[in-house]
């Protein structure tokens, strides 16, 4: 049977790489990447097949995910050679990839450059992409610019997740406040009812202060079928309790709790009845 562009993008996408996901890529691994695409790619031109969108995404997938950043911003310059009249969309598709890549691989300025182009060529972003830019900008230690891409995301129409605020706390090494929180978060998870985090008391915290070798594995089995809030709760808790964190069944006399309440009491404006204003005024 002769091959068919299919075929081609399936096989960058399946031997593209050699270590991911179990390993990290190394000197070893790179080579084997080499040779397998160089080896497909020859294949695929000796057919008269010439690249497509997805096939040079799994191209410069491979390369990004093995580490192998010289090798993946070349294809990437290529694809913008030869995919000349792919949509924004598309185009934003392969730039997303470059830019984990690089942000996993530490290339911090390279990945501000290539967002800096995507910004400039007016590309279309997600928060997929703000994400990853945050990520970047932890490795930077620069607040200033972290805040300032959460200002475009919100602005852009997307809201922040847990994956947004967790390296925004890891800019300001707030580990505690971190754990403060998931430990506040985790109670509410179970209940907002202090009366009946009580009675719950006694039962999960055999759970989550277990030292037995499958006490996490109970857990997931103990809370199936429409309760797997449960089971994250406790899986929490029990994870903060292994960082040495001590565990509240009251969630309001958390500091970080308090901290945030005052902040809000603080930053809330008075009520003024409109009928109390003078005229004057």
């Amino acid at each position: 049977m002769k091959p068919t562009l299919r075929t081609y993008e399936l096989l960058f996408s399946l031997f593209g790489n050699v270590n991911v996901p179990y390993e990290e890529g190394n000197v070893l691994s790179h080579v084997d990447v080499s040779k397998r695409i160089s080896i497909i790619e020859m294949d695929m031109f000796n057919n008269g097949i010439q690249h497509s969108f997805v096939s040079m995404k799994n191209l410069i997938r491979a390369f990004g995910s093995e580490g192998m950043i010289e090798e993946m911003l070349r294809y990437l310059n290529i694809a913008e050679n030869i995919l000349w009249n792919i949509n924004p969309y598309q185009k934003s598709d392969l730039y997303s990839i470059a830019l984990h890549a690089l942000v996993d691989a530490k290339e911090t300025h390279r990945a501000v450059m290539i967002f800096k182009i995507m910004r400039s060529c007016n590309l279309p972003t997600d928060i997929s992409i703000y994400n990853t830019m945050i990520e970047c900008c932890k490795w930077l230690s620069c607040f200033k610019s972290a805040s300032a891409l959460l200002s475009l995301m919100l602005r852009d129409g997307f809201n922040p997740t847990v994956v947004t605020f967790t390296p925004l706390l890891k800019e300001h090494e707030l580990y505690n406040t971190a754990i403060e929180a998931l430990l506040v978060l985790s109670m509410r998870m179970i209940s907002e009812d202090v009366s009946i985090l009580s009675e719950k008391r006694i039962a999960f915290e055999d759970l989550i202060l277990s030292e037995e070798p499958d006490a996490e594995l109970r857990i997931i089995r103990a809370f199936q079928a429409g309760e797997e809030f449960l089971a994250t709760a406790l899986l929490n808790l029990r994870w903060c309790a292994t960082m040495g964190a001590t565990i509240s069944w009251s969630p309001e006399e958390s500091l970080w709790a308090r901290r945030l309440a005052s902040s809000y009491d603080a930053n809330k404006r008075p009520y003024i009845n409109p009928s109390d204003v003078p005229k004057s005024w």
